[in-house]
Formats: structure tokens, sequence, C-alpha cells
């Protein structure tokens, strides 16, 4: 159990060193939608994945890549993933420029 411990330790941190470094400040309106989609392609959808996706749409890289891990994800999957939720969603630009114009 202590290995299994360590080598999910190990894929975590390996993962989250391949984030880009743009993931960990979330851009506005972030796309969490898109890494649970992404997930879901992969046969993966419930309340964890949520979470994980959320946490990457926020900044948080690493947290988000250790839920996924810790549900059974390979780490290229999860950085995947979680690099996705990071990304500015489709709709960020007509919002903003809805709130600049008043």
């Amino acid at each position: 159990m202590v290995r299994a411990s360590r080598l999910v330790t190990a894929a975590v941190v390996a993962a989250a060193a391949l984030l880009p470094l743009g993931v960990s400040a979330a851009p506005a309106h972030a796309d969490d939608e898109a890494c649970a989609e992404y997930l879901e392609g992969q046969g993966r959808d419930d309340e964890a994945i949520q979470e994980a996706c959320e946490a990457g749409a926020a900044g948080n890289g690493p947290e988000c890549v250790r839920i996924l891990v810790g549900q059974g994800i390979t780490p290229s999957r999860a950085t995947q993933a979680c690099v996705l939720a990071g990304r500015p969603s489709d709709d960020a630009a007509p919002r903003s420029l809805a709130r600049l114009r008043g």
C-alpha cells in the first residue's frame, strides 16, 4: 500500500510539473466544462471529476491532477484535462465585450 501511495504521489508531482505556468493563474472565464467533457469522452463522469475540473479552472492545476489521478485517471490524461480546465472558455471574449459595451 505504501508503494502504491508513493507511485501516485510521484505521478502527481510529475504531471503537475508538466502543467504550463499559465494554468497556475486561472484566466478569466476558465473552462471547467471542457475538462469534464474531455473526461466524459474517456468514460469518466462523476462528482470527483467535476470537483477536479473546477479546481483546475480556479487555477489549482496540481490539485486538479491529484484528484484525477486519485480517481484512476492516467497522469497524462489528468494533465490534459487540467490544462483544458485552465484555458479560457470559448465564450469568454463575447462576455467581456458585452461588459465593455455597458
